[in-house]
């Protein structure tokens, strides 16, 4: 279970974890974000006053995260070319 900031998505983003999104009530970003990864069928998330933790956590334990592991180290390294000027 996670709130669905930015920086929290990509914690589980680096981390390659499956997660229940419960975004903030009231909180654009996080709501959003929930409702755009449903949609694509990679995470569970449901409304915090909408929440059954038995059933949501079994909903998300189906859902299989994002479609591929992003890795900080190899972000870093295939951006250093283009930030260096190709000479990374």
């Amino acid at each position: 279970m996670a709130r669905s900031g930015y920086s929290t998505v990509m914690e589980i983003a680096e981390l390659g974890k499956r997660a229940l999104f419960i975004p903030t009530p009231g909180q654009t970003e996080q709501i959003y974000l929930a409702g755009r990864y449903r949609s694509r069928g990679w995470f569970h998330s449901v409304a915090q006053d909408k929440l059954d933790l038995g059933r949501d956590i079994a909903v998300a334990g189906t859902m299989p995260g994002f479609p591929q592991h992003y890795s900080t180290e190899e972000t870093v390294r295939s951006l250093m070319p283009v930030l260096t000027g190709g000479h990374g």
